[in-house]
């Protein structure tokens, strides 16, 4: 069976070949606000959010919306969600549909590698982004 890392080294390679920066604007500010200080982040004169650790990645930005779409689930915003983040990133729908159904593959896959039961979160997301209307 394929391990963990080799799947991910493949996703990683296949999403080169768009190389586009995920790292936000606001991660830098607080990247660069952080770097500067001294003592706790807490302490920060800084807005309500700050990015703990952050990593500029490069890869394919479609791969990151599985875990928005899980984050505080539920099932009858996963259209919504996942419409509004390739609108307002400018995503290829299909495009992030297919990365987002292989990462819930991947996820799956790990659990059943691990002896778990499959996260009834991920098949949600699966079964309703099967479809290829907008919105249905």
């Amino acid at each position: 069976m394929t391990s963990r890392t080799s799947v991910a080294s493949s996703a990683s390679m296949a999403s080169m070949a768009s190389v586009a920066s995920v790292a936000s604007m606001a991660s830098m500010a607080s990247m660069a606000s952080m770097a500067s200080m001294d003592g706790d982040a807490r302490s920060a004169d800084r807005g309500p959010w700050v990015a703990i650790d952050p990593k500029p990645l490069a890869g394919d930005p479609g791969f990151d919306l599985c875990p928005a779409l899980g984050n505080r689930f539920e099932p009858a915003e996963i259209r919504w969600r996942f419409d509004a983040m390739t609108d307002v990133m400018g995503l290829d729908r299909e495009r992030a549909r297919a990365w987002t159904l292989g990462r819930v593959l991947q996820n799956t896959l790990w659990e059943i590698e691990d002896g778990r039961p499959l996260e009834a979160v991920q098949l949600e997301i699966a079964r309703r982004l099967r479809g290829t209307s907008r919105g249905a």
